[in-house]
């Protein structure tokens, strides 16, 4: 059963994107302004800023001060922007996959005169679309602007030295790929503790009508 559910998930994950691949595109769009005002714009001008003071410059120093200003100003309303469009995609995703489950239910149940009990897959169905809204959110939210930040980090630090750009790089590299192979670990865990939380509602659910036949 869970290798089924396994499916669904995947087959979900895939069709939300396609659906909302222009959603993604603006957030992509978003992050990326935000990292390169963050890096090339406001780190830039905060650094300018002190050299001047160093330097005693204070007509040089008010410029790059309304500059940097302008800079925060812009930064703070891509970044209100970035979150408003995540709050949509993944409020969106929920109900989005309360549905799609249900039209995936009634196919089955009309194509293949299932007699399965329905009313068990409630629980499951609840879970797979709060999950889906949950990894949409952190893919938005956490994995997306830090993968183009540490881009765009890495070729900033790139054009000051490359060997330690390079090196820069290569420790990004480790992190993921002690993940990657990290995750097939969490992703066995996550399947038994599905499994356990399916068989304890579904026993919960019988007791509870056993109780309401009693009654």
């Amino acid at each position: 059963y869970m290798e089924d559910q396994n499916k669904v998930f995947f087959y979900l994950i895939k069709n939300f994107i396609d659906e909302n691949k222009y959603l993604l595109i603006i957030l992509t769009t978003l992050a990326i302004i935000s990292g390169f005002i963050q890096t090339e714009g406001i780190s830039v001008t905060t650094a300018k800023i002190i050299d001047n003071i160093d330097k005693m410059k204070i007509d040089k120093i008010w410029n790059m001060f309304w500059i940097l200003l302008t800079m925060y100003f812009v930064f703070q309303f891509t970044h209100f922007l970035f979150w408003h469009f995540e709050y949509i995609l993944s409020s969106y995703a929920r109900p989005w996959g309360k549905f799609k489950l249900f039209e995936l239910i009634s196919e089955i149940n009309n194509d293949e005169y299932s007699e399965s009990n329905f009313a068990l897959l409630l629980t499951p169905l609840n879970r797979l679309s709060a999950l889906l809204s949950q990894i949409m959110s952190d893919i938005a939210s956490f994995f997306l602007p830090n993968v183009i930040f540490f881009l765009i980090v890495c070729s900033y630090i790139f054009k000051i030295d490359p060997m330690f750009s390079l090196f820069f790089f290569i420790g990004i590299l480790c992190v993921f790929t002690l993940f990657y192979f990290n995750l097939s670990n969490l992703y066995n865990k996550n399947i038994k503790y599905e499994e356990s939380e399916f068989i304890a509602d579904a026993t919960l659910i019988d007791s509870l009508n056993n109780m309401d036949k009693i009654i």
